[in-house]
């Protein structure tokens, strides 16, 4: 006698094995693209090239290279930037980014002239950073190829910094995806970067060394490493060469004040091999406790607690005539103000910490304690005054100057009541203009739950939709088949299962396409990886195809395999035909000599038209019965 189950049975088999295989390029994007210490640990590196210890960029040995600069302990300490007194130790810096659509534009370029002439005479940063993306290259055309790094524009970026008295000493630039495209080697960037000039490497280290402690500023190369063409690669990575030196200088500096780490693209978006204790990228900074991750990439102001680093997002240059994110460290206390163009006065309270920063190692103690308001200000014209309050008060407190631009008060200890409290400033200077900065500061720990802290709960998601339910369900219709059972005339299509297990498996081993997105070699795109000469890559546009197309034309026909229920999957399958027919002429449109030569797109698209077919066959068999 036929096991009335044994079609069930068979299909839930094939059905955990498709899962388990299918569910596993997820986690790997998840362990890669999202970075957290509760998943992904062990990449797709294993397979990659990226375990080559002299893998990352192919920048040559310049035997002038350097990659680390030190101030104070022996060495002269910046001019400017920091002050000291009985009861404080502070210093700044000025943060930029995203600086590419400056060359373009006159009164853009005219912007940046007026604050390197102004503004940073004005405040007298220890030092400046730029965050990458310092220009645009050559990107224009979406569709059509681009045309890469443009020399012209690379020049003007260095002669309107150099000119204007920007050195190695007092400007840091770092690397971003833009100024690599189709520049495998980085030599615009070495060649015309006031960073790359003096370096002749993309990732370096800077130390200040105060009288009162040590503080160390990691400059990383967090974008691809291999130039690939615009829109291809638009993540970060990091590779094993570049994640050994990170963990190496992070040991060898482990006996700083504040660690505080640069990259273009924000932490959770940089993929990473294995450093070599066996970490990726955020658990790394974790486990050698860096406090502070300033970047760019987005174009907007974001903050994020990465489990106690602070991640800090500046907004792009060109908007509000040039904006800019002050950063002060007050007796090891961290606070960021964001500027606008050309409005005055600026400032920035320095003491107490705001609450998203009295996070990590920051010492509680001292942030349950503060004995006074301390804050910078600056004007062109001159300062007349600085006052404070708290939660909004009608009145304000006149601040005492005490040096320079720094300014305090007696703070109020009837706010130490472990409960949210405003604190503001409010700057006025010679021509009775005014700024108001304020920060929220509490004087206990603040729970915070973000991406970060969700994560573990997406996963939980995930295997609970991909696995528990179906395993449930499974049991359910084997020990209950009359009331969990598939009703009469709805059991399973085995052939519109197989086809879409024959889709999956294309999507999974069938190269999509062939393009020259790398170093205009011959380079095969798979929906999880590309293969060029150096071995696999991994960028995020191959990954967002899959994650769509899976989403889109796989997700929804598996669901609704029932032959009552299939025609439902229909509108799906014209979409995801829609994104595979896109997909092709955007290939092809770039790369028509080449691309044509499309296996993945006319084998997975031809899958989705079977499919459409046998759920109209099936729609029209039932309605004549």
């Amino acid at each position: 006698m036929v096991n009335p189950y044994k079609k069930v049975r068979k299909l839930w088999i094939s059905a955990i094995l498709w899962m388990i295989f299918g569910s596993a390029p997820l986690f790997l994007f998840m362990g890669n693209y999202l970075n957290s210490e509760y998943n992904g640990q062990y990449p797709l590196s294993f397979f990659s090239n990226h375990n080559v210890e002299t893998s990352g960029n192919v920048i040559p040995d310049y035997p002038d290279a350097k990659d680390e600069l030190k101030f104070g302990n022996g060495e002269d300490l910046p001019n400017n930037g920091y002050l000291s007194g009985t009861d404080y130790n502070i210093f700044w810096w000025i943060h930029i980014t995203d600086t590419q659509n400056v060359w373009v534009s006159e009164s853009r370029i005219n912007d940046m002239i007026f604050f390197l002439d102004n503004v940073i005479p004005l405040v007298k940063p220890t030092f400046t950073i730029n965050t990458g993306d310092l220009v645009d290259s050559d990107y224009a055309e979406f569709i059509l190829r681009s045309g890469g790094q443009r020399q012209w524009e690379w020049e003007l970026y260095n002669s309107t910094f150099a000119e204007h008295n920007m050195n190695y000493t007092n400007f840091f630039d770092i690397v971003g995806n833009h100024d690599i495209y189709q520049d495998p080697e980085f030599d615009y960037y070495i060649n015309y970067s006031i960073s790359g000039q003096y370096f002749k490497t993309d990732q370096f280290l800077v130390n200040l060394i105060f009288p009162w402690g040590k503080y160390s500023f990691y400059q990383l190369s967090v974008t691809e490493d291999y130039g690939i063409e615009y829109p291809f690669a638009l993540g970060g990575h990091m590779s094993k060469s570049e994640m050994a030196w990170f963990e190496g200088k992070l040991m060898q500096n482990e006996d700083a004040n504040l660690s505080f780490a640069f990259g273009h693209q924000p932490p959770h978006q940089v993929f990473s091999a294995l450093s070599p204790s066996g970490k990726m990228f955020i658990p790394l900074m974790k486990r050698y406790h860096v406090d502070y991750f300033g970047c760019g990439h987005e174009h907007i102001n974001t903050y994020q607690n990465i489990g106690g680093i602070a991640s800090v997002e500046t907004q792009q240059f060109k908007r509000d005539s040039g904006c800019y994110r002050i950063v002060s460290i007050d007796n090891d206390g961290i606070a960021t103000s964001f500027q606008t163009g050309r409005e005055f006065p600026i400032g920035i309270i320095t003491n107490p910490i705001d609450i998203h920063h009295a996070i990590g190692d920051y010492d509680m103690e001292k942030h349950a304690n503060p004995n006074k308001v301390r804050a910078l200000a600056w004007d062109p014209s001159g300062i007349n005054k600085v006052e404070w309050r708290a939660d909004s008060s009608e009145s304000w407190t006149l601040m005492n100057p005490v040096e320079g631009p720094l300014y305090d008060a007696t703070f109020d200890t009837s706010l130490i009541d472990g409960k949210e409290h405003s604190i503001e400033i409010k700057i006025t200077n010679n021509e009775a203009d005014t700024k108001i900065e304020s920060i929220v500061y509490k004087s206990t720990p603040k729970f915070f739950f973000g991406w970060n802290e969700g994560i573990p709960f997406l996963i939980a998601s995930f295997i609970a939709i991909v696995f528990v339910i179906p395993i449930t369900k499974f049991i359910l219709r084997r020990k209950y088949p009359e009331r969990h059972g598939h009703k009469e005339g709805n059991e399973i299509d085995m052939h519109q299962a197989k086809l879409l297990f024959i889709k999956f498996l294309i999507l999974l081993c069938v190269p999509l396409t062939f393009t020259f997105v790398y170093n205009n070699s011959l380079t095969v795109v798979f929906s999880l990886f590309l293969i060029a000469k150096v071995g696999f890559i991994y960028t995020d546009i191959p990954l967002l195809f899959f994650a769509a197309t899976a989403f889109v034309g796989l997700l929804p026909v598996a669901l609704n395999l029932g032959k009552k229920q299939e025609h439902l999957a229909i509108p799906w399958l014209f979409l995801s035909l829609i994104i595979i027919g896109f997909s092709l002429v955007f290939y092809i449109a770039k790369y028509p000599t080449i691309s044509w030569i499309s296996p993945g797109f006319y084998l997975s698209g031809a899958m989705d038209v079977l499919m459409i077919i046998r759920a109209i066959n099936i729609r029209r068999a039932i309605k004549n019965r």
